[in-house]
């Protein structure tokens, strides 16, 4: 057990908001990573979650168009799938 894992062990809270803030910190490295790679496309990409976002598309359809926007990508589609709900 780490340092950090020993002081927060009796602090659910702080525990899940420093998990939480791992997360926010992956999530913006993706965005960066698909910017940098997909500038033209990233336009695209915010649709496709858009579209999930306001209830128009299902998450299968969301997933299916991530995958053909990222078909030649496989590292962003799989750190995109690493934010997806358990199922």
């Amino acid at each position: 057990m780490s340092r950090i894992e020993q002081l927060l062990e009796d602090h659910s809270e702080l525990r899940q908001g420093l998990m939480s803030l791992q997360k926010e910190i992956k999530a913006t490295k993706l965005i960066k990573k698909i910017r940098g790679r997909l500038a033209i496309d990233y336009k695209r990409y915010k649709e496709i979650l858009d579209g999930f976002c306001s209830g128009q598309n299902s998450m299968l359809k969301m997933i299916e168009e991530v995958a053909v926007l990222f078909a030649d990508h496989l590292d962003l589609f799989v750190g995109f799938c690493e934010f997806l709900p358990d199922a």
